[in-house]
């Protein structure tokens, strides 16, 4: 019985922790865009900055040099921001939820 009590409790832990790592990668984007007066719905916003993750991956074996202008677009008209703010978006939304596109 404590065998399986001890087992729930691990794939709980294993369960929770990626969600755990989301948040902070969220809280990291939101208050980065705060930070610059980009205050907008949160979950928008999330959404926005995963939107760019995947137009970065589509482009980047494609166009990389034309990864960020996939993303412009999406971003000025979701979160309702001039493009110089919507670049910004877009690095930040890199830096927290995949950075493995920086330089890109």
């Amino acid at each position: 019985m404590k065998t399986a009590i001890a087992v729930a409790l691990i794939a709980a832990a294993t369960v929770a922790m990626p969600a755990a790592h989301a948040d902070a990668a969220d809280d990291q984007f939101v208050n980065a865009l705060a930070a610059q007066g980009i205050v907008r719905d949160r979950a928008t916003t999330i959404q926005a900055g995963h939107t760019v993750c995947d137009n970065t991956a589509r482009m980047a074996t494609t166009l990389p040099g034309y990864s960020k202008m996939a993303s412009i677009g999406d971003v000025v008209n979701t979160l309702q921001i001039p493009i110089n703010q919507a670049a910004f978006v877009i690095s930040a939304a890199r830096n927290a939820y995949c950075p493995q596109f920086n330089g890109l």
